[in-house]
């Protein structure tokens, strides 16, 4: 199940990487009175229909899902936001991609606590596949202030320390996000 913003936008973020997308793009911006993010692709998209359906808890693609009858990431999203009295929006076109947004009042007594951001960015980076993911963070100390933030490309991480799936890459991975994370959130 979710217990955290971070479950949402994993689950939106294989979604991505399972339309055969070869670029996608994560944006995580974060406010004392606001949790938005938004996961952009460029994979097979979906037609109206197809739009309609992944909003139904009661339909899934058996090939995505075999022996599964339900689809339950965006519908579960979808009641996260309306039960926390946030919004949400997907938008897809076949051939081009689709971009999934949700924003959250962190305040609200039904907004899941956002997660371990670091854990997200590792799973979302070492997901299999060749393909290109950026993603941008950032966060405001007030909803004018001025952003701070860092950005993570998965071509430039692969580029330094080349295949994400040893022991040594994740942990340096890991050290690496996490201290960006730390650095962003100190005062």
């Amino acid at each position: 199940m979710h217990f955290t913003l971070c479950d949402y936008m994993m689950e939106i973020v294989q979604n991505a990487v399972e339309s055969r997308a070869d670029a996608i793009r994560v944006r995580c911006e974060q406010s004392p009175d606001l949790c938005r993010f938004v996961v952009e692709d460029n994979g097979c998209g979906m037609t109206d229909a197809q739009l309609q359906a992944c909003q139904n808890p009661f339909a899934s693609r058996s090939s995505k899902h075999p022996g599964r009858a339900m689809g339950l990431g965006i519908p579960l999203l979808a009641h996260c936001v309306t039960t926390a009295g946030g919004s949400w929006r997907i938008q897809s076109e076949p051939g081009r991609g689709t971009r999934v947004e949700a924003a959250f009042a962190p305040r609200h007594l039904d907004t899941p606590p956002l997660g371990d951001l670091a854990d997200l960015w590792v799973c979302a980076l070492t997901l299999p596949g060749e393909w290109e993911m950026t993603i941008d963070r950032a966060l405001r100390a007030a909803a004018d202030a001025e952003p701070c933030g860092y950005t993570l490309s998965r071509g430039e991480i692969r580029g330094i320390l080349g295949e994400l799936n040893t022991a040594a890459s994740l942990a340096a991975l890991r050290a690496f996000i996490a201290r960006r994370e730390a650095d962003l959130l100190s005062p």
